[in-house]
Order: C-alpha cells, then structure tokens, then sequence
C-alpha cells in the first residue's frame, strides 16, 4: 500500500486516510477476548468475538475481519510526516502523532495553528493529536568537532546534505539554547528548551523529536541513533 501512495496529489492522501481507516478498523475486528486457545476443543478462537468491518471506499473495499489477531495496544501508534497542507490534513484527519518540520519559531506557531484548524475541520477537536517538530543535529564535544563531523558525512554521500527539517550543527549544551538553534526558543507554540531530554515541548503537550545524524565512519556513534541530552555537554 505504501508503494502506491506516492502522489502528492489530494487524491493520494485521501487514499491513505481511506487506509488508516481501514487498518483502525480491522485493528478493532477482533474483540480483546477472541482468542481462547482452547486445546481440549482445538478451538483458537471464538468465531462470534470476530466481526466484519465493510469497508467500501474509492480506492478499495475490505470485508474483513483481520486475518491476524488484534495488536497487544489495541489501537497502534498511527503517525505521519508532514510538510504541506494537504498531508497536514491527513495528519489531522486520520493520525495520533503528526511529524512536521518549521525552520524557526514562527514556522512552528504557524503550522501548529494549521494542523489544529484541520484537527477541528475533521470532527476531532476533542482527540489528542500530538505535533512533533523534526530537528536533524549533529553533535560531538565542540561545534567544530560537530561541523566536521557533517563535513565528513556530506563528503561520504558526494554532496550537502539537504533535509525538509532544521539542521543543527554543534554541541548538546548549545542545542538547549535559543539563541543558538532557533527553532527552540520559547514561548506558547515554540519549542522549549526546559524539558532535559531528547524531546522538547513544542507549546502544549507537543514535542520537538530530534533525529540525530550521526558519523557513519565512527564506531561508537552508529548513524540512526537518537541522542539524548541529560543536562551536561554529553550525549547518551
């Protein structure tokens, strides 16, 4: 399904809400009881806890139920990445978690105020739609260190690297505070500097996720790794 939701078209995101639905439902077509493993009967579930969902949409149609039992969270995590209106909406729309990308402080009040008036446009004022704002940052002991570190890794890939999110280059320390990453600066619908973790809230009970790009030539750094800060200049 992924592979075929790739149009940045409305159409397209309107299929991958027409999705979410669907996977919310057959999550759901499995009561939490169906399973009884009943070896006396070799009965592993009970047929009447199962349900159809009938789906008919656009796109497709399922039936259902699940062909597999319900996840051990009853409902998983549903988030996406957003960088535009149209996939603001389908975040409002359909997700638990929307991942955004503002280049400053401003950018984040002004896409939070967005996705909110899509969260209401959608009937969903009242659910809990958390907004994390994407960091990319390059850390090590010095900002020169850091800096040399994104050198290296642009020289290994042949060119800049280039990101929808902000880009921080320099120490932990420095990314606590505003006036070296604008993006953190405080204030109602900016990011926080005060909470001392990776995450930092992103106005009311958002957060700010720092992916963290890594040197891929330095053994005890693996590219991917997400760092957390415990309030001195090291990186856990």
């Amino acid at each position: 399904m992924a592979a075929r939701i790739r149009s940045t078209s409305a159409d397209g995101f309107d299929e991958a809400a027409d999705f979410v639905e669907v996977a919310r439902r057959l999550w759901d077509s499995w009561e939490d009881d169906a399973e009884i493993r009943d070896v006396a009967t070799g009965r592993f579930i009970d047929r009447e806890k199962l349900h159809y969902i009938d789906f008919e949409g656009r796109w497709f149609s399922v039936r259902g139920p699940s062909i597999v039992p319900r996840p051990p969270q009853g409902q998983p995590v549903v988030t996406v990445l957003a960088h535009l209106t149209i996939p603001y909406r389908l975040g409002a729309g359909a997700a638990d978690v929307v991942y955004v990308t503002p280049r400053d402080e401003a950018g984040a009040a002004a896409i939070v105020a967005e996705v909110r008036a899509e969260q209401r446009a959608a009937g969903r004022a009242d659910d809990t739609i958390h907004i994390f704002g994407d960091l990319v940052v390059f850390l090590d002991g010095t900002a020169a260190a850091a800096a040399a570190r994104k050198s290296r890794l642009d020289e290994t890939a042949g060119e800049p690297l280039a990101s929808d999110a902000l880009i921080f280059t320099g120490t932990a320390a420095e990314l606590a505070w505003t006036d070296c990453c604008p993006l953190l600066a405080s204030g109602e619908q900016a990011v926080s500097r005060h909470v001392p973790s990776h995450r930092s809230e992103l106005g009311r009970g958002h957060a700010c996720e720092v992916v963290v790009v890594l040197d891929p030539v330095d053994e005890q750094l693996p590219v991917g790794r997400v760092a957390r800060w415990d309030g001195s200049d090291h990186v856990k």
